[in-house]
């Protein structure tokens, strides 16, 4: 055997033992990741209706120093990990409203987990330091939403720029653009072979965080409508609820008149009878 096909051999060692030491910590990641979202949710979701009241969010330690839990502080967390979230949302959904169609569950899904997550945020620490703690949250979702696209634009602009210079390409001017060509794209980076079994857990490790990132990208862009409302409604809020308070008002005083105008006539028409 020749010192190249030794140094190869040990060369490729060296490499299985890198990428499995690499590999296992982000599947072990991964799936922690996933529960810690699902675990989360349903905390949220319970902070609806129970508020700060219980289990209050901010806490003081054995040195009576004030710190807060951490499950709106992780949106990295809640929205990309959201799989095992959307699933069962989407199930719940589907058995509910008798939906059949995967994507439409998915998409009614999308809608509602955002939905539930700022208002169960909003009730669990609206009130903290006068509301100046939900405001950093707000903000803090934000910036994470705003770098969690980037790598998708990216990707986009790859795209675009490949499919607006094919035409320039030799051998590809009769390439065009369609669902097929691009499924077979991810076929083929899917099922792409590994030397090893070592790095095939590797590859796989990287593809399910892929998949589970591309799986939430579309609940990011809803979350992110979703974010810029509430910070709206927060901060630009007040004059809008004293117009609404002003037209329950109104209602109810027209109301008002009218049952009491109906009274007086029911309690005069009952008078002349009498008489």
């Amino acid at each position: 055997m020749r010192g190249t096909d030794i140094d190869a051999i040990i060369f490729g060692g060296y490499m299985t033992i890198f990428l499995t030491i690499i590999g296992v910590p982000i599947f072990i990641f991964t799936v922690i990741s996933l529960c810690i979202a699902a675990t989360n949710f349903i905390l949220i979701f319970s902070d609806i209706f129970t508020g700060n009241k219980f289990f209050r969010y901010q806490y003081g330690n054995k040195r009576k120093e004030l710190q807060y839990r951490n499950r709106y502080n992780i949106p990295a967390i809640n929205y990309i990990f959201s799989f095992f979230t959307l699933t069962a949302l989407m199930g719940i959904i589907g058995k509910i409203f008798d939906i059949d169609s995967v994507l439409i569950a998915y998409s009614i899904s999308i809608c509602v987990y955002p939905v539930i997550l700022n208002i169960g945020m909003y009730r669990k620490t609206g009130k903290i330091e006068q509301g100046a703690y939900f405001r950093n949250l707000l903000k803090n979702h934000k910036k994470f939403l705003q770098l969690s696209f980037l790598p998708l634009a990216f990707l986009i602009t790859i795209i675009g720029f490949l499919f607006a210079s094919m035409d320039k390409i030799e051998g590809l001017t009769g390439w065009t653009m369609s669902i097929e060509n691009l499924s077979k794209i991810i076929e083929s980076i899917y099922d792409m072979e590994s030397a090893d079994v070592d790095s095939h857990f590797f590859q796989h490790s990287l593809k399910l965080l892929l998949i589970i990132y591309i799986f939430s990208v579309p609940l990011q862009v809803i979350a992110y409508f979703c974010n810029q409302v509430s910070e709206y409604i927060f901060e630009c809020g007040k004059g809008y609820k004293a117009y609404f308070i002003q037209i329950w008002n109104g209602f109810k005083c027209i109301l008002k008149q009218a049952w009491e105008k109906k009274n007086r006539q029911g309690d005069g028409a009952k008078n002349n009878g009498e008489f």
